[in-house]
């Protein structure tokens, strides 16, 4: 086989690759559409993350295996399970993004990170929080954000890194 034979196949077996991790990704919907009622159930405990607020403040869940020079470079649409360019959500995931995921092919299964959230939320309030001011804030963002155990996108969002959530 010539070089740009093997190169021509190597191309192919990468857009093959990209293309069964989208789609695996999407497949796992169900899941990820849970994410952002979980994340705001297990947030607050302990301390908060941004990371869980993006998920239900905006519904996009940020994939930390994707950071690159302290930029997030993919996100998992809750709605629907497509892998997005967080700073463009309208936007998919480059190819090159979601190959580097890869690596960590875990951080896309919806099933561990909605077992990593059900486990967050079983821990303690920690004892400098009020437990009743807590559930307070939880049902203040529950009437803020309208969402529901299984997310749905009731609204555009768009990125304005730095800014409060």
């Amino acid at each position: 086989m010539s070089e740009s034979s093997q190169k021509r196949l190597i191309r192919q077996k990468r857009r093959e690759l990209v293309s069964a991790v989208r789609s695996w990704v999407r497949s796992q919907k169900d899941l990820w559409q849970r994410v952002p009622y979980l994340a705001l159930q297990a947030d607050g405990r302990s301390g908060h993350l941004d990371k869980f607020a993006h998920a239900y403040y905006h519904g996009y869940w940020l994939l930390d295996a994707s950071i690159n020079n302290g930029y997030y470079c993919v996100s998992v649409d809750l709605a629907n399970g497509e892998l997005i360019d967080p700073n463009k959500p309208t936007q998919k995931a480059s190819d090159d993004s979601i190959l580097v995921l890869v690596a960590d092919i875990d951080a896309l299964d919806a099933a561990k990170v909605v077992a990593y959230l059900e486990q967050a939320l079983t821990e303690p309030t920690g004892r400098w929080y009020d437990e009743k001011e807590k559930r307070a804030w939880r049902e203040s963002v529950l009437k803020e954000t309208g969402l529901l155990p299984l997310y749905v996108r009731t609204q555009h969002y768009e990125p304005n890194w730095g800014a409060e959530l």
